[in-house]
Parts: structure tokens; C-alpha cells; sequence
């Protein structure tokens, strides 16, 4: 068991030292941002836009996917109470799954995404309500998002085992 511990440190650790000037600032950057989220009156709006603003045309597809999975937590992580904030979770977490993330990002990106399309689906106030054919293809939409999200953690399992 401590000879598993120590191997995780261990990568952890080559994988921070592995990390560019760049790919650390962009790290640092995000999560400053993401404890800014954290806070619940936090002005989302300003932290979307600012995280966006790391978006650069040379910006690596792993540099993006952080980009785009730190605006979905911190859209989601505090409820994600609004219609505008669940849609927005659901756009961004979806965006993000488009590029390369590690295995525990990629599971609370089809979680995150799940949960905004079901807080849309089941809150009345918050979409308008569906006719029994769009609310079913929804549904579907839904358990595509979830079953995605199981693979991933099936097919991490077995890559481990």
C-alpha cells in the first residue's frame, strides 16, 4: 500500500516538474481563478470572461481543456442554480471533453454536464416545458451523458487492474 502512495507522489511530482514555464503559469492562473469560484458571491460572469482571455491560439489541447473544465466547476461546484449558469456548465463541460484531460476531470466533466442537462429537464422554472417527445429525447441525451461518464471509469478500472 505505502509503495502505491509513494507512486503516486512520485508521478504527481514528475508531472509538475514536467510542466513548461508556460503550461505552469497557465496552471497557477486557473487555480487562482477556481478559488475565486469558490466563492459563492462570485462574479461568474468576470471569471468566465477571464479565463477565457488564457484562450491563445497556441495554446496546447490539454491547456484548453483546463480552461474549459475550470469555468465548469466553478459554474457547478456552488450549485449552478440558474438556468444561465446550468446551460453554461453543460456548454463548457462538453467543450472541454473535446480535449485532453486526465481521468478524474473527464468523470466530473460527464457529471457536471449530466447534472446541468437534468437541473434543465426537471425545473420547470428554469426551461420551458418540453413536449413529451423533446423531454424523451432529453432523457436520452441524458443517460448518454451519464453512460459516457461510467465508461470512463470502467475502462480507467480496468487499465489498472
Amino acid at each position: 500500500m505505502m509503495r502505491l502512495f509513494y507512486f503516486v507522489i512520485f508521478c504527481s511530482l514528475n508531472m509538475v516538474i514536467n510542466l513548461n514555464a508556460e503550461e505552469n503559469k497557465l496552471v497557477s492562473d486557473l487555480q487562482a481563478i477556481r478559488k475565486q469560484g469558490g466563492n459563492p458571491n462570485a462574479n461568474r460572469g468576470a471569471l468566465e470572461k477571464k479565463s477565457l482571455e488564457l484562450l491563445k491560439p497556441e495554446t496546447a489541447p490539454e491547456g484548453r481543456g483546463r480552461i474549459y473544465s475550470t469555468i465548469v466547476y466553478f459554474y457547478s461546484e456552488n450549485g449552478g442554480g440558474s438556468s444561465s449558469e446550468a446551460t453554461k456548465s453543460a456548454k463548457y463541460a462538453e467543450e472541454a471533453l473535446k480535449y485532453p484531460l486526465d481521468v478524474p476531470t473527464t468523470i466530473d466533466m460527464y457529471a457536471y454536464w449530466g447534472d446541468a442537462v437534468n437541473k434543465l429537464l426537471v425545473k420547470p422554472t428554469l426551461t420551458p416545458v418540453l413536449k413529451e417527445k423533446e423531454f424523451s429525447a432529453a432523457r436520452v441525451k441524458l443517460l448518454d451523458i451519464y453512460l459516457a461518464g461510467l465508461k470512463v471509469i470502467l475502462d480507467s478500472q480496468t487499465s489498472n487492474a
